[in-house]
């Protein structure tokens, strides 16, 4: 496992993460945290977040869907945020329910099963049946899981679960966004910046 953030660091992403849910009048922490990793990873989707984050009743473990699509192929992204609201609980680890909520998505979507297509949650539904879509026209689509996290990466039964998935589903692969993650994304946003004025 890796370090836990420094205290400095979690205050920077605690201030970062109060401003993102002030601008977006998010309810929770933990999706203004998801907004600012969605930010990082896809520059530019910011009038995109209502559709993107699936966070809220019936989302199956799946707090945001992002779908990129190309020629013969797409990539979807699904990511699950887990914040620690104070410093002292950055060494909790992502456990084995919230992966095994995700496998059992991802099994219900490569099954098409009926209770998605009727699933409570909008945002989620709308995903699905893109995805199914994409299916339909022949487009091979490859599956990447993001957790992301202030906290600590996936304990060793959660990583178990992964291994197990990633055995019986070679399209999908897993990886842990942290804390040091941001951070590092947002210094290099700071430089570049910097140096655009400079010129």
């Amino acid at each position: 496992t890796m370090t836990p953030i420094s205290k400095m660091d979690w205050d920077i992403i605690d201030a970062r993460v109060a401003k993102a849910c002030d601008r977006h009048q998010f309810q929770k922490k933990t999706v203004g945290f998801l907004s600012i990793v969605i930010d990082q990873l896809f520059p530019g989707h910011e009038d995109q977040l209502q559709e993107i984050i699936t966070d809220g009743p019936e989302d199956k473990g799946v707090d945001a869907i992002h779908i990129v699509e190309a020629e013969s192929s797409a990539e979807v992204f699904l990511l699950q945020s887990k914040y620690r609201e104070s410093h002292s609980t950055c060494h909790k680890t992502i456990n084995d329910a919230e992966v095994l909520k995700i496998s059992l998505f991802l099994n219900e979507l490569f099954d098409k099963a009926s209770g998605l297509a009727t699933n409570g949650n909008f945002q989620l539904r709308e995903a699905v049946e893109r995805i199914w879509e994409l299916h339909d026209k022949g487009k091979i689509c490859r599956y990447k899981v993001i957790f992301c996290s202030n906290g600590s990466g996936f304990s060793t039964s959660a990583q178990g679960i992964i291994d197990s998935v990633k055995a019986s589903h070679s399209s999908v692969s897993f990886e842990f966004y942290s804390g040091h993650d941001v951070v590092q994304a947002m210094a290099i946003e700071g430089r570049d910046a910097e140096d655009g004025q400079l010129q």
